[in-house]
C-alpha cells in the first residue's frame, strides 16, 4: 500500500442541523421545537427545546449549526481537512413512520447536496464534507421503508 503523501485530519463525528430540519422544528409547537425568546438584555435568540421542562429552557441555536460556510470556517480554524457530518438530535423518533420516512428522504437529499457541493481538498477528488444519512428508525417502520432509505 502506498504511503499517503500528506496526512489528513478527519473529524468523524460532527453534527449539523440542515436548514430544512431547522425550519421543520421552527414550525412545531410541541417538543422538539425551535423557538425564539427575548434575552434579559432585550435581544432575540433562537433556542432548541428537545425535552419538556428542560431546566436551561433549551439550547442556543444559531447559524453555526446549519450554515456550511461557518462549518468550513470552523474546520479551517482548527486545521480539520475533512468532516463527516450527521444530523444532530432530535432525530426522527418523535414522528410517525410515514412522516419520518418522508423527512429522512428529504434530509438525506439535502445532506448529499451539502456534502457533494462542498469544496475539494487542494484541487483533488476528496471533498471537505461527507455525511452519514438518516434512517427513519421509528416504531412501526416497515422493512421496505428502511430498505428504500438505504437504497437512496
Amino acid at each position: 500500500m502506498a504511503a499517503l503523501s500528506q496526512r489528513l485530519l478527519v473529524d468523524v463525528h460532527t453534527h449539523v442541523y440542515l436548514p430544512r430540519y431547522v425550519s421543520f422544528l421552527r414550525a412545531r409547537s410541541a417538543v422538539p421545537r425551535v423557538f425564539t425568546r427575548t434575552t434579559p438584555d432585550g435581544a432575540s435568540e433562537e433556542r432548541l427545546l428537545i425535552l419538556d421542562a428542560e431546566p436551561s429552557g433549551g439550547r442556543p441555536m444559531g447559524p453555526q449549526y446549519w450554515d456550511r460556510a461557518l462549518k468550513l470556517d470552523f474546520m479551517k480554524r482548527h486545521g480539520i481537512d475533512i468532516s463527516v457530518v450527521s444530523s444532530a438530535n432530535p432525530w426522527l423518533d418523535f414522528l410517525s413512520a410515514p412522516a419520518a420516512h418522508e423527512l429522512a428522504h428529504q434530509l438525506n437529499d439535502d445532506l448529499e447536496t451539502y456534502c457533494s457541493t462542498s469544496p475539494g481538498l487542494a484541487g483533488g477528488p476528496l471533498k471537505q464534507l461527507y455525511g452519514f444519512g438518516l434512517l427513519p428508525l421509528v416504531p412501526e417502520v416497515t422493512t421496505a421503508s428502511l430498505l428504500d432509505t438505504v437504497h437512496q
